[in-house]
């Protein structure tokens, strides 16, 4: 069953209002609409919306798409296809996250008028900061409050529910809520008075206190972890995605890189990636062409992957029963099912997400896996090249496509420094 968009039927609320009119103009067309519907919809409902008694959205979800496509079949206008009405996976992890706020309205108006030097929040920043006021909607059901109505106690209990492993994420997360806070402000939710108590949180050595150490050390993965979960994955279509980010395959802009890399990118010879031109689908952004070194289970786990024989397995939550599905035949290393030639970006954090459950590693997600492979590489260069650890990062960020700039430098050593403290304890 279709599930429907009704924020993409109520802009077409009046073209189906004077349908309805005109259909109760013509009496006979009028009662053998009205009959072929109360097959599947309750009479007295159908009666009630073709005399103007109830609106069209009082119907749920079954009901308005067989409304919808018994007036399709009888218009064959295609404002009537209930497939144009579909809710997209986008639209679901919206309303997800939505039905997770405190305060959704108000954080969605936010979303959509709030803008950073002049330019609107992307669908991509949308997605974050949503995600982000995920997390906190429990601490503010809790308090029976908005976040901009919190003081400093209760606003460090969120910097802690947060989890951070970074300064940089925790330093994103405050700016966002520094925000959001500013825009209530605006709205005079809050007295301006008041103040905005994230402001107060914006130097390192103030924060640093907030993050999950326990998380810091289990964030890194050696090169043995990921192959080992690669190899013994259940689908060569999941596995094959951890080697690649490994190895410097970039998972930013959506997984840009990862999604549109083909068989005939991959040099075995040469044993190198050759990642083509590509434009971000959603800003237009394009990025120049490079070159990405592979491991030799990368290799194996590619040329797995490109098995066209092979089923996609999918294990149900009670692990006793599973399916087996086609995957799609293409040139592309990752692709969906059926005919889907192409993998979505979502599915490549749920892939990734079905391993981490799987293998009861909480911690697994690309960014982790990215770290990961950025501090192996940078040691095997200091230790199998003589480099300094500068010298390493200048390589690491070329083949991990890493902003190229001071700052990015500074905490990529950071985090390699940080990384080998715990490495060897």
């Amino acid at each position: 069953m279709i599930k429907l968009s009704y924020n993409k039927l109520k802009k077409e609320i009046d073209f189906i209002n004077n349908t309805i009119h005109e259909i109760n103009s013509i009496e006979i067309i009028k009662n053998r609409i009205e009959n072929e519907l109360s097959l599947v919809i309750d009479p007295n409902v159908v009666k009630a919306i073709f005399n103007g008694e109830k609106e069209i959205f009082s119907l749920r979800n079954e009901e308005m798409v067989s409304f919808l496509d018994l007036l399709y079949k009888n218009t064959k206008d295609q404002r009537f296809n209930p497939s144009n009405y579909k809710i997209t996976a986008q639209e679901v992890n919206i309303r997800n996250a939505q039905q997770k706020m405190y305060n959704p309205e108000f954080k969605e108006k936010f979303l959509e008028e709030h803008a950073v030097n002049g330019k609107s929040y992307s669908d991509e920043t949308k997605r974050v900061v949503r995600s982000l006021f995920s997390k906190i909607g429990k601490l503010e059901r809790y308090n029976e409050q908005d976040i901009y109505e919190f003081n400093r106690h209760s606003f460090e209990a969120v910097l802690e529910e947060l989890g951070a492993t970074t300064i940089r994420s925790l330093q994103s997360s405050i700016s966002s809520i520094e925000q959001y806070i500013n825009f209530a402000i605006e709205k005079k939710k809050i007295d301006k008075a008041k103040g905005n108590v994230a402001s107060k949180y914006n130097k390192k050595e103030d924060i640093s206190r907030f993050l999950n150490k326990e998380a810091e050390e289990n964030m890194i993965f050696t090169k043995g972890d990921i192959d080992a979960l690669a190899q013994y994955a259940e689908n060569a279509q999941d596995g094959v995605i951890l080697p690649l980010i490994f190895d410097g395959i970039s998972h930013k802009n959506r997984f840009l890189e990862l999604r549109n890399i083909r068989i005939q990118d991959c040099d075995f010879n040469e044993m190198v990636i050759n990642i083509p031109q590509l434009t971000d689908e959603e800003t237009g952004e394009i990025f120049p062409p490079r070159q990405v070194p592979i491991s030799n289970t990368t290799k194996r786990m590619v040329q797995r992957a490109m098995d066209f024989d092979e089923k996609y397995v999918s294990t149900k939550a009670d692990a006793k029963t599973s399916r087996k599905y086609k995957i799609a035949e293409s040139s592309y290393i990752l692709r969906g099912l059926r005919n889907n030639y192409q993998i979505k970006w979502e599915n490549v954090s749920q892939r990734i997400l079905r391993i981490a459950d799987i293998n009861d590693y909480p911690y697994l997600n690309a960014t982790n896996i990215a770290y990961s492979g950025q501090i192996h590489f940078a040691n095997k260069l200091m230790v199998e090249e003589g480099l300094t650890i500068d010298e390493s990062c200048s390589r690491i960020i070329k083949r991990f496509n890493i902003g190229e700039n001071e700052s990015a430098h500074y905490y990529l050593k950071a985090r390699i420094e940080k990384a080998n403290r715990f490495l060897n304890k």
